[in-house]
């Protein structure tokens, strides 16, 4: 300006939708990529959207192979597929039920 330079901070802040198609760690990438087989790309990401906007389901997989581990006393590489199997399964019959779907029984959206 004519009066000196002005500087401005822009945050950017990315909502679940593009946190979902962004996201990286093996267990995310797993899902939302076996779901895009299911329903597609565009549904897929608005649904995990709905379910988890936070953009990550680490931490509801981190319980269920806890309380796996409680049980067993160790988690097999089955027992590990084995929980994202029946994820899917979860996240599918409720999108089934219901395509506006916004949160699975029994579940927290940690």
């Amino acid at each position: 300006t004519k009066y000196g330079v002005n500087v401005q901070l822009l945050t950017l802040t990315l909502g679940p939708s593009e946190l979902w198609a962004l996201s990286t760690t093996p267990e995310d990438a797993n899902l939302r990529n076996r779901l895009y087989e299911q329903i597609g790309p565009i549904e897929t990401r608005r649904l995990l959207s709905n379910l988890f906007p936070n953009g990550t389901v680490t931490k509801m997989i981190e319980k269920r192979l806890t309380n796996i581990r409680e049980e067993a006393g160790l988690i097999s590489e089955d027992a590990r597929l084995s929980v994202l199997d029946t994820l899917i399964e979860e996240i599918l019959d409720a999108y089934a039920k219901n395509p506006d779907v916004r949160g699975l029984s029994g579940t927290s959206r940690d």
